[in-house]
């Protein structure tokens, strides 16, 4: 199945979606829609890579450390790429 995410233009090849809230954020993200081990990357406006890691199954990634902004969460497993437009607010 292939799949467009309407809000970012970013097309995904996956049939599960990638719930993230609260969006926008002040600290963090609480991630569902996945179990297992993924990697993630948070892309800025620019494309440039400013946060990745490693998730462990539904769980929250901590994006205090970011500038306020719009990001790109872009969630990888199983040789399919989930992105996910949010907020970093004040």
């Amino acid at each position: 199945m292939f799949l467009v995410d309407n809000s970012t233009g970013v097309s995904s090849h996956s049939n599960t979606e990638l719930m993230v809230m609260p969006n926008p954020t002040r600290d963090r993200l609480r991630l569902d829609g996945f179990s297992g081990t993924a990697r993630y990357r948070i892309r800025d406006i620019g494309g440039r890579i400013v946060q990745r890691g490693t998730l462990n199954g539904p769980g929250f990634i901590e994006v205090a450390v970011l500038s306020p902004g719009t990001y790109f969460l872009e969630v990888e497993q199983n040789a399919a790429t989930r992105t996910v437009r949010f907020v970093r607010e004040r």
